[in-house]
């Protein structure tokens, strides 16, 4: 009974600083709600028996970006990010110095001053290691809503020279598809004036 009363006060919104009337039931793009997203993370953290609260995929964080607010700690090094690209609205704060093998020991300490301990924070590296180590610290530091994102910006590792997944990709993707979308909108536009109430009403996104 303990366990089953511990995994419903985990697995609900308020154990991720969420209100039930605020964002809870809101769908994320894809249609699933905050919940589904973060039970989802927490069942993955549950059969690996991590010290931190969930892990989640780079299309999953990116959802809890838009819908929740979640804040994501960009774990790379400046050469990294500048190689690889920037993720938009990100916190850099890396988890070590460039060509170091031991974690940064200022990291807590720059990430309390730009994350709150009662935030859902999102960790991301460049393939899945450091974020959960990370997380791991934060978790340690006692940030109850941390999360590692899997796979990493780069994808994660598949071979000596080959990475599958990934922030980036996962990035592509969804611009594809939004591009894909808006020139389908607008093909439809000119297809269906909008000073015609009646093809306007025919479009298939007014159904």
């Amino acid at each position: 009974m303990l366990i089953r009363e511990l995994l419903n006060i985990l697995l609900s919104p308020n154990a991720f600083g969420i209100r039930p009337d605020a964002n809870a039931g809101v769908p994320a793009s894809g249609g699933e709600t905050i919940t589904d997203i973060l039970a989802r993370a927490s069942e993955r953290a549950r059969q690996a028996a991590l010290e931190y609260v969930g892990l989640v995929t780079p299309q999953e964080a990116m959802q809890l970006m838009e819908v929740a607010n979640a804040r994501l700690v960009d774990l790379r090094t400046p050469p990294e990010r500048a190689r690889a690209g920037h993720v938009l609205g990100s916190l850099p704060i890396a988890w070590r110095a460039r060509r170091e093998a031991a974690p940064d020991s200022r990291f807590v300490t720059q990430l309390r001053r730009k994350v709150g301990k009662d935030e859902i924070v999102l960790f991301l590296s460049r393939h899945g290691v450091r974020s959960h180590r990370a997380a791991s610290a934060a978790a340690a530091a006692g940030y109850v809503h941390a999360l590692s994102v899997l796979e990493g910006f780069d994808g994660e590792r598949a071979g000596a020279r080959r990475t599958r997944g990934g922030w980036r990709r996962t990035q592509a993707m969804r611009g594809a598809k939004n591009a894909v979308e808006v020139a389908l909108d607008e093909a439809l536009v000119e297809t269906f004036p909008a000073s015609d109430p009646i093809a306007v009403d025919s479009r298939p996104d007014r159904k």
